[in-house]
């Protein structure tokens, strides 16, 4: 009940089933919030069942009533927005529970704080290596913990490095030798003069390329026919 900002007596037939079969009775209904330096998080229709003993969210009802999404990693978790990705709040494990450890009221960002604090200095810093990152904590921040979770999806997506494409078999040694063509469409926005589709030559040998709007995709045939022989 402590952690209800609005409630009201519950007396609908429902109750709270568990592992076992059994139904635990519901005394209230409310919501509340919780607040991370980033933003307000708010939780309706929050059930007040005395007897249960651990707080529990719905993953469903927190991500729709907050317009957020939870990536679950093997050590930590992250809550997004939904829109641009953002990393609103995070934090670790414990055992093989993901525990939400929510503050009532905004607090002031603590350089000295927590493991989600290195993850923003990681951010602010330019996703540096955690070797860069602890080094710089420990020479401007002596007191922080110097821990970082390296489950950083900006950092995967930026730093994977992709394997070499084999060398190609195919040898030119004159231009118009070998000519690799394409048609792209259709467009989803038509262009000012109405054209859908553009139909693109490359040459092998120079990597000289000619593109060709079309406003129909059977234009292609025509235009491959008509290409001048010294272009």
């Amino acid at each position: 009940m402590n952690n209800l900002s609005l409630h009201s007596n519950y007396e609908g037939p429902d109750s709270v089933t568990i592992g076992d079969g059994s139904g635990l009775a519901i005394t209230h209904m409310g919501s509340t919030h919780f607040s991370t330096p980033f933003t307000v998080f708010n939780l309706k229709n929050v059930l007040c069942v005395p007897k249960a003993s651990h707080n529990l969210i719905s993953v469903a009802k927190f991500s729709q009533q907050n317009n957020v999404y939870i990536e679950f990693h093997p050590f930590s978790f992250s809550v997004k927005d939904l829109k641009t990705g953002a990393t609103l709040m995070c934090g670790p494990t414990s055992g093989d529970l993901y525990n939400l450890q929510p503050s009532l009221h905004t607090p002031p960002i603590n350089l000295h704080a927590s493991r989600s604090t290195n993850t923003l200095w990681h951010a602010r810093l330019g996703h540096p290596s955690p070797k860069t990152l602890h080094q710089a904590l420990k020479t401007f921040l002596p007191s922080s913990s110097h821990t970082f979770n390296t489950t950083c999806n900006s950092c995967f997506l930026n730093k994977s490095h992709k394997l070499p494409f084999h060398e190609s078999s195919i040898k030119t040694s004159t231009p118009f030798e070998l000519i690799f063509s394409d048609v792209w469409g259709p467009s989803p926005i038509t262009s000012v003069n109405g054209y859908h589709y553009y139909l693109i030559f490359v040459d092998h040998f120079t990597r000289y390329s000619r593109l060709y709007p079309l406003k129909q995709k059977n234009r292609s045939c025509h235009n491959l026919s008509s290409i001048p022989k010294n272009c």
